[in-house]
């Protein structure tokens, strides 16, 4: 089956809509199917289409919507199709358009929204255009702009400063002398450069310590002694690096145990006895043995997941009486002894296919339709 909707499925299907199925199909939608189709919507399919729209499909079509198809089109919505179009929106498309929304088209548009199209536009919204425009905001557009906001000598260039003297580059300061570059300080002394201290003493290099001694570098301790480098602790000894313990005993390395006995390496346990490596167990008391996810009653066999009676043999996705034979999606029939392919039939004997037929010792494709499942199905629909 190909798309027919013809009354000769015995042909190969292209998109027709024809009388005669004997000829492969282009989209025609015309009267004569010896000639290939492309897109016509015209009188005569012995020329090749082009999206035209108009009387004369002997010409290429391109986009004109206009009188004259001789011409290719570009997009006009003008008068005059003799000239190529870009987007004017004017009165005189002879000449090229950009976005002007001006009343002199001849000149070319950048972003103006101004009196005098006759200068190249850039963002302004100022009174002057005939100076090149960047973002001023300001009430001298003769220098060009950077964000300002705050001081009105617009002649030197604008960083972000939010300060009295703009005569200095700006970097982010919030203190009180704009000559020094800014880093994120928050201190009293912007004379030494910026690192995260929140501290007293600026003059030190910053890093995370909230601790009193800023001489050392920070990492996260939040212990009493910050001589020592800082590793996740929370303990009272910060003399051993520290992993995530959360227990009595700083010494021994630290898994994940929420145990009583930290001398054992953590595994994920949540059982009684923590001298074996945990698995995922949850619900037997021997835990000698590996946890593999069971919900069973007997914890000495491997779980695969079988939500069965007997979990001595290897679960697959059954849903079955018989647990002894590997599981394929079956659903349907009772001998379980055979693979599972969708059959959805009365014989599952045959491998299946999508029939939804009579038949299932043929192969199975979307037929859907007719009574002989010999043939091999493709889209009919038909007779």
């Amino acid at each position: 089956m190909q798309r027919h909707y013809n009354s000769d499925a015995s042909l190969p299907m292209q998109r027709h809509y024809n009388s005669d199925a004997s000829l492969p199909m282009q989209r025609h939608y015309n009267s004569e199917s010896s000639l290939p189709v492309i897109r016509h919507y015209n009188s005569d399919a012995s020329l090749p289409m082009q999206r035209h729209y108009n009387s004369d499909a002997s010409l290429p079509m391109q986009r004109h919507y206009n009188s004259d198809a001789s011409l290719p089109m570009q997009r006009h919505y003008n008068s005059d199709a003799s000239l190529p179009m870009q987007r004017h929106y004017n009165s005189d498309a002879s000449l090229p358009m950009q976005r002007h929304y001006n009343s002199d088209a001849s000149l070319p548009m950048q972003r103006h929204y101004n009196s005098d199209a006759s200068l190249p536009m850039q963002r302004h919204y100022n009174s002057d255009a005939s100076l090149p425009m960047h973002r001023h905001y300001n009430s001298d557009a003769s220098l060009p702009m950077q964000r300002y906001y705050n001081y009105s000598e617009a002649s030197l260039p604008m960083q972000r400063h939010y300060n009295s003297d703009a005569s200095l580059p700006m970097q982010r300061h919030y203190n009180s002398d704009a000559r020094l570059p800014m880093h994120r300080f928050y201190n009293s002394e912007a004379s030494l450069s910026m690192q995260r201290h929140y501290n007293s003493n600026a003059r030190l290099p910053m890093h995370r310590l909230y601790n009193s001694e800023a001489s050392l570098p920070m990492q996260r301790h939040y212990n009493s002694d910050a001589s020592l480098p800082m590793q996740r602790h929370y303990n009272s000894d910060a003399s051993l690096p520290m992993q995530r313990h959360y227990n009595s005993d700083a010494s021994l390395p630290m898994h994940r145990h929420y145990n009583s006995d930290a001398s054992l390496p953590m595994q994920r346990h949540y059982n009684s006895d923590a001298s074996l490596p945990m698995q995922r167990h949850y619900n037997y008391s021997e835990a000698s043995l590996p946890m593999q996810r069971h919900y069973n009653s007997d914890a000495s066999l491997p779980m695969q997941r079988h939500y069965n009676s007997d979990a001595s043999l290897p679960m697959q996705r059954h849903y079955n009486s018989d647990a002894s034979l590997p599981m394929q999606r079956h659903y349907n029939y009772s001998e379980a002894s055979l693979p599972m392919q969708r059959h959805y039939n009365s014989d599952a004997s045959l491998p299946m296919q999508r029939h939804y037929n009579s038949d299932a010792s043929l192969p199975m494709q979307r037929h859907y339709n007719y009574s002989e499942a010999s043939l091999p199905m493709q889209r009919h629909y038909n007779s």
